[in-house]
């Protein structure tokens, strides 16, 4: 017996994703040094889709959010240098730097609607789908120039 999966389009692209971050997110240059990472939870609900980040301790004024080509894009900066800058460090675990995150949106978006708040260090972006356009039948009355065949004179 075969079990069912649901298809889930986005995963492939997830994967890859997730591999480039991996790939490209290079090595720290400092001993104790943490690259800044911002976990995301995305998903639809009630006829929106829901990106969430979480950004503990980040002032919001830090934080941009953009669209464009469809694609989400969460980026900032944490700048923790100043208070440390005359203090001897034992150990670095607090990351600091600059971060991005994006996300393909998909289609049938209204982008010109999205909304973005930042509520105890996490980021929730709602992006409303378009309403489903009902498909509807218009009868078109044909008109004819021609004479009604009892009225045609022999």
């Amino acid at each position: 017996m075969k079990t069912i999966v649901r298809n889930q389009p986005f995963t492939e692209l997830d994967k890859m994703e997730a591999l480039f971050d991996n790939l490209f997110r290079g090595y720290p240059a400092v001993p104790g040094f943490t690259q800044v990472t911002m976990p995301l939870d995305v998903f639809e609900k009630e006829g929106f889709v829901w990106v969430r980040a979480s950004l503990p301790g980040i002032d919001p004024e830090h934080i941009e959010v953009t669209v464009e080509n469809n694609n989400l894009t969460i980026k900032g900066t944490i700048n923790r240098e100043e208070e440390l800058k005359e203090a001897r460090v034992y150990r670095r675990e607090i990351a600091t730097g600059a971060f991005t995150r994006t996300v393909r949106l998909g289609e049938g978006l209204d982008l010109d609607k999205i909304v973005a708040d930042f509520d105890h260090g996490i980021v929730t972006v709602k992006v409303p789908r378009m309403p489903e356009e009902k498909p509807h039948t218009l009868r078109v009355p044909i008109k004819s120039k021609a004479l009604p065949v009892e009225n045609k004179k022999n």
